[in-house]
């Protein structure tokens, strides 16, 4: 419990605890969101959100050569606002089409 004690350690960890926690959120009300409301198929859902589910995982293999370079706090702060700007696309795109 030590290593908490350290305010970077521990900021960091609630940050990225809130944040999965929100992509968690997402997942469980989206995908009935998708199948119910707009009446899409289980797999039509799962393939719309493939790109992101993708693009996660091409970002969490860079990430470590991206905060090596411009540093932990760049690193974090874009990918934020990289995931809040995909989210507010995603309902756009989602209202758009529905």
């Amino acid at each position: 419990m030590r290593l908490f004690g350290e305010g970077g350690l521990a900021s960091g960890s609630v940050t990225l605890l809130v944040v999965f926690g929100v992509q968690a959120g997402i997942f469980v009300v989206l995908f009935p969101f998708l199948q119910t409301v707009l009446g899409w198929s289980a797999l039509r859902a799962t393939l719309a959100l493939m790109p992101m589910a993708l693009l996660m995982m091409l970002a969490s293999v860079l990430a470590p050569q991206v905060a090596a370079r411009i540093g932990s706090r760049s690193t974090m702060a874009s990918g934020f606002s990289g995931s809040s700007t995909s989210s507010v696309v995603r309902v756009s795109a989602t209202r758009c089409s529905a």
